[in-house]
């Protein structure tokens, strides 16, 4: 069920048109059952630019105290899984919550939407951090960027919320928040159980 070059093409002009705010973007997706199944395989070009990022941490921990310890086939084990778990969590998390919330009936186009919009989320948050691991920027100017990006990428998933689910600021603010609290959980919850 992976995307044909046409739907990729058409998919993600419709993710960058809800970053500008086109409240016209819905229309760009396959909001069917099989196009909603065919979002998930998204994962597979983010891969690269997710394991670019996972690059430049080993390459930190190859640096770090830790060196020593650092057991490099438990890494990546735990990077594969991370990334896999924080693709479906929110799905499954709002699928069970999505009739008491009131947003059942968008709910398929929402993580559409969300799921091709991360082919986009992923790109600056990767090329800050393979610049930092590249040594071209700094700790302080790699902060900041990282923080930028991060305003940049909560607004987007405010703007995906508002504009898929057709609900108001309350509710839209919480699943962006949601979304990136259970991310931080995953992460830090794997990576303190298994590489610390």
């Amino acid at each position: 069920m992976i995307p044909r070059r046409d739907e990729l093409i058409r998919s993600v002009a419709a993710a960058w048109r809800l970053f500008l705010g086109d409240p016209r973007a819905m229309a760009g997706f396959d909001l069917t059952v099989e196009g909603f199944w065919r979002s998930f395989a998204v994962i597979v070009p983010i891969a690269p630019f997710y394991f670019a990022a996972v690059l430049v941490e080993r390459q930190l921990r190859l640096a770090g105290p830790d060196a020593e310890t650092f057991g490099e086939g438990r890494f990546f084990a735990v990077k594969v899984a991370v990334m896999a778990i924080d693709w479906v969590a929110l799905p499954i998390v709002l699928a069970l919550v999505a009739r008491p919330l009131g947003i059942a009936r968008n709910y398929a186009g929402f993580i559409v939407a969300r799921n091709w919009a991360s082919l986009l989320i992923v790109i600056p948050d990767t090329a800050v951090a393979v610049a930092f691991g590249l040594g071209l920027i700094g700790t302080n100017i790699a902060g900041f960027l990282s923080l930028a990006v991060l305003v940049v990428i909560l607004r987007y998933r405010y703007v995906i919320a508002r504009m898929a689910l057709g609900v108001g600021i309350g509710i839209a603010l919480g699943l962006t928040f949601a979304d990136l609290l259970l991310s931080l959980v995953i992460n830090a919850g794997f990576n303190r159980l298994f590489l610390e």
